[in-house]
This record gives C-alpha cells, sequence and structure tokens, in this order.
C-alpha cells in the first residue's frame, strides 16, 4: 500500500486467476499501476492451457504480484521477475461471537467450497472406512459450492448419509470450530486456507493434505497437525483413526 501510495498513481489490484490476466491487460498503456494476487498454487492449479499461458505472459507485466505462500511465490518467480514478488500472508480473523455450536456427537470438520479442489469426496470416503468403527462421531460439512450435490449423493451411496451434516454457507464459523474435535483439509491443490488458519487459532487439530506447500508452511506432522497424501482416502482415514 506504501508503495503505491508513493507512486502519485491510481492502482489497479486484482485476485485470483484469469481475472489477474485481464487487469493486467485492460491496463496496458494506461497510467495505472497494478498489482495482482495469486491466491493458490500456480504450480498444481491449471486455469486451462489458454489462460496457463496467459498467466505466464502477463504477470510479468504487473507491478507487484503477491502470494499468501513462500510455496506459491517459488512457482511464481519461474516467470515473474523477484523484485515484483510480495509475500503477503493471510490475515486470521476472529470469530464475532464466543458461542459454540451445541453438539452431542463427537464432529470431524471441514469449511471451505464445495469444489474438486477442496477434496470433500476424499474426505468423504475416508470417514466411510471408519465409521463403523466410530459409531458417535459425524462428519460436518460447512460451505456451499457446485459439487454439493455429488457429495450428497457420495455419502447416500456410502450409507452413511445420516453421519455427514452439510452446513451450507455461514457468516461465523467459529462456533463450528469450537464444537468440533478434528479439522480436515485433504485438498488437491492450495495457498494458505483462511479456513485451516482459523482452526488452528482455536487449537484445533488439523489433517491437511500434501498436495502444496503453504499449508506445510504450518502444518508439520506429527508436530503441528498431521500431513496425509493427496488424494488417498487410505491415509486419510488412518490420520482422523490416529
Amino acid at each position: 500500500r506504501q508503495a503505491f501510495k508513493e507512486s502519485g498513481a491510481p492502482c489497479v489490484l486484482s485476485f485470483t486467476g484469469s481475472m489477474n490476466t485481464l487487469a493486467v491487460l485492460a491496463a496496458t498503456g494506461l497510467r495505472l499501476r497494478v498489482c495482482i494476487s495469486e491466491r493458490n498454487d500456480p504450480a498444481r492449479q491449471s486455469l486451462g492451457r489458454f489462460w496457463d499461458l496467459m498467466r505466464r505472459r502477463t504477470y510479468p507485466m504487473a507491478d507487484q504480484v503477491t502470494a499468501n505462500s513462500q510455496g506459491a511465490l517459488s512457482s511464481l518467480a519461474a516467470f515473474v521477475p523477484a523484485k515484483k514478488l510480495v509475500f503477503a500472508p493471510n490475515p486470521v480473523a476472529q470469530g464475532r461471537s464466543s458461542d459454540t455450536v451445541s453438539r452431542s456427537k463427537p464432529t470431524i470438520l471441514n469449511v471451505g467450497r464445495l469444489s474438486p479442489q477442496k477434496a470433500q469426496d476424499v474426505l468423504i470416503a475416508a470417514f466411510a472406512d471408519l465409521a463403523g468403527e466410530f459409531p458417535d462421531w459425524r462428519l460436518v460439512i460447512v460451505g456451499t459450492g457446485e459439487w454439493e450435490e455429488t457429495l450428497r449423493a457420495q455419502a447416500g451411496q456410502l450409507g452413511i448419509a445420516d453421519r455427514v451434516l452439510f452446513i451450507g454457507q455461514i457468516d461465523d464459523p467459529f462456533p463450528y470450530y469450537r464444537a468440533a474435535r478434528i479439522f480436515a483439509l485433504p485438498s488437491r491443490f492450495e495457498g494458505t486456507p483462511n479456513a485451516m488458519l482459523e482452526a488452528m487459532s482455536v487449537s484445533m487439530p488439523c489433517i491437511v493434505s500434501d498436495a502444496s506447500r503453504g499449508p506445510l508452511e504450518y502444518v508439520e506432522d506429527g508436530i503441528s497437525g498431521l500431513v496425509v497424501a493427496v488424494g488417498d482416502a487410505g491415509k486419510l482415514s488412518a490420520a482422523m483413526r490416529r
């Protein structure tokens, strides 16, 4: 912010994917400074062949390129000048209240968009693997997205529809963090997930995948949480059992 203030030029800020490319192209030839932000791991998140190519061609044209993990910065360094790269870690929001959701059963919690990226399908498969062994436990999923019907159908096919609770979108997830025993985020790729930081801020034990370096900058396997192989429901099930 200070760098932009000192430049005396108006600023364009853009976040994520193809919008970053469009912002850079739209500002070409104008007296504007452009700051774009990469919120995921560009080494693992493909935007499609065309947009992947455009990302490599347009990001170097921005005045600043920020990322919320050192891993993402390392990936960006392959095609963005180092002097333009800025580490901008995610802030950790605080809950709006000190409430806790009342739960009569112990729960495993997932918070995030219902999408292939977040890999709730792997989580549901892993939970089904140990559901019979731990009949009192429930899986609570907070969020909305295009995969909701697919995930509900999966839970039904695995015979655990009554054990998987889809909460939907909520303004303040902290009552759910406080009520749960375990936080699980087996994403196929990530930047630095806000939900993980929020869960850790209330001392929840976290399980994450090894897909991207962002979560691993905070979760050290066996020390500050558990790390499992991406897409491996068996390893995730074993981690939750542990």
